[in-house]
């Protein structure tokens, strides 16, 4: 089963709107952090691998291993449906 992944920064003011966006949708969801802790599962870096851009800013959305893209990218697709 595919599930939303939201890579996120933990003190990222977009990342916790995405978060608010994904919630109110009633869309389950899990949050990465992207953060240099030893605590984080993935570094920027790695996330910049993921989706193939050369700059990434968070919040980064995936489907399962699909990338959906950023926060606009989200509202885009929550208004288009």
């Amino acid at each position: 089963m595919k599930n939303y992944t939201l890579y996120c920064a933990t003190r990222d003011g977009s990342c916790r709107l995405a978060e608010d966006t994904l919630a109110s949708n009633n869309i389950a969801f899990e949050t990465v952090s992207i953060e240099s802790t030893a605590s984080s599962k993935i570094s920027k870096a790695e996330l910049i691998c993921m989706i193939g851009l050369e700059l990434a800013k968070v919040p980064q959305l995936f489907y399962g291993s699909e990338y959906v893209g950023n926060l606009r990218d989200l509202q885009n697709q929550l208004t288009s449906v």
